[in-house]
């Protein structure tokens, strides 16, 4: 008799957000982890372009479990995103994000749109503590 697969585990969230930013710029790069879809995002980081980014992002995923993933230290960052409560932020530290990308780019090129999508994949693979 042929095994049954082990039943998939839904991921806990339906859309996984890496943001890197810099001071003039937030690179996106997103997952969804219903469809596997990834898809990336550059934009200004002032405080209204950051509002109007979360309402759109809101509007256009209005029940889904939302994770942002983001590299420490981004102190104001978080400030600003908690007041979205259907935001579930993870903060990284910066030497985990570094492994991480280091098992992948062996070169050791940063890049902030690279920085976003292994933010994402970090989390998409295996979720971590809320803060």
């Amino acid at each position: 008799m042929k095994a049954k697969p082990a039943p998939s585990t839904p991921h806990p969230y339906h859309l996984i957000v890496g943001l890197d930013r810099s001071d003039a710029k937030a690179d996106l790069f997103y997952v969804d982890t219903r469809s596997d879809r990834r898809w990336s995002q550059t934009l200004d980081t002032a405080p209204e372009r950051l509002h109007d980014w979360l309402v759109k992002l809101r509007h256009d995923h209005p029940k889904a479990r939302v994770a942002v993933c983001l590299e420490q230290p981004a102190i104001n960052l978080i400030l600003f995103l908690e007041d979205y409560a259907w935001i579930t932020l993870y903060p990284i530290n910066p030497i985990t994000l570094q492994k991480f990308r280091e098992a992948f780019v062996t070169s050791r090129a940063k890049d902030d749109a690279k920085h976003a999508q292994h933010l994402a994949e970090l989390l998409y693979q295996s979720p971590c503590k809320t803060i």
